[in-house]
């Protein structure tokens, strides 16, 4: 059967990297293909699994994608515990070395420039979390405190509509206010990190009831500051959580949400 090379980061060169992790059916030894200072690090694997007829039935498949996605990132995690990393997609194959070692050389710049500027770095995510419900009783809550006089000596009719209007006001506002604090807490903790990208919000079905994603950010993080930046991020949790937001940490990640743009040999 045809056999491609599949490269799963690249990183800065330096002695053989020993990595003990066991490798899924059909993948071959971890390989390191040097191009000057940057090493790549790939395997061979069957050219069919990955293109072609059988492709399309793996690629569907979660039983087959899953533990080739996890070694994928256990492998890419493993280079960067000694070293810094770009890391490439899974599913990225090159016909031989040969092409792998030109498409480094025709990237060479921006690779370099890219492992020197992650260099002593890994990425956390923060997530800002609203329970749209909680919000919404916790702003009602503060309009009718606002307005407690005038609700003490009206009516009961009028108590009641006016209840309603806080409501309805609640309802309309209530997302946009969440942001407002997302983007403002997002805001101070960007100053623990060297960058920040905003991600892509994915909504995922959450146990803990109505909760959905508001934002969703990488931040690219010196190693020695993450306790500084989830110590924030617990105390913005303690400021904001009565009113329905919770932000969530995630890390460290190899900075998969900074890699720059390659011209790619597929």
């Amino acid at each position: 059967m045809p056999a491609a090379i599949y490269l799963f980061c690249l990183t800065a060169h330096g002695r053989t990297i020993e990595l003990d992790l066991s490798a899924p059916p059909g993948y071959g030894d971890l390989v390191q293909v040097d191009e000057g200072n940057i090493t790549a690090v790939a395997c061979e694997v069957p050219l069919g699994d990955f293109a072609g007829e059988s492709a399309e039935e793996h690629l569907e498949s979660l039983d087959w994608v899953g533990p080739r996605a996890v070694y994928h990132g256990d492998v890419v995690r493993e280079v960067m515990d000694h070293r810094p990393v770009l890391p490439s997609r899974f599913g990225t194959l090159f016909s031989s070395k040969e092409s792998l070692a030109r498409f480094v050389a025709a990237n060479y710049e921006t690779i370099a420039g890219f492992l020197d500027r992650v260099t002593g770095h890994e990425e956390w995510g923060l997530k800002v979390l609203i329970s749209k419900d909680k919000a919404i009783e916790y702003v009602i809550g503060a309009e009718m405190a606002s307005h407690a006089a005038d609700l003490a000596s009206a009516s009961p009719g009028i108590r009641y509509v006016k209840e309603k209007q806080f409501r309805n006001r609640a309802e309309k506002t209530v997302a946009a206010r969440a942001h407002e604090i997302g983007r403002t807490v997002v805001s101070q903790m960007g100053s623990f990190a060297s960058d920040l990208r905003r991600r892509a919000t994915v909504q995922t079905d959450d146990r803990r009831g109505d909760i959905s994603v508001a934002g969703h950010w990488a931040f690219l993080l010196p190693r020695g500051k993450a306790p500084e930046f989830v110590s924030a991020v617990n105390d913005a949790n303690s400021r904001h959580e009565a009113a329905g937001l919770l932000f969530e940490t995630s890390g460290p990640w190899p900075p998969y949400s900074f890699t720059p743009a390659l011209r790619t040999e597929l």
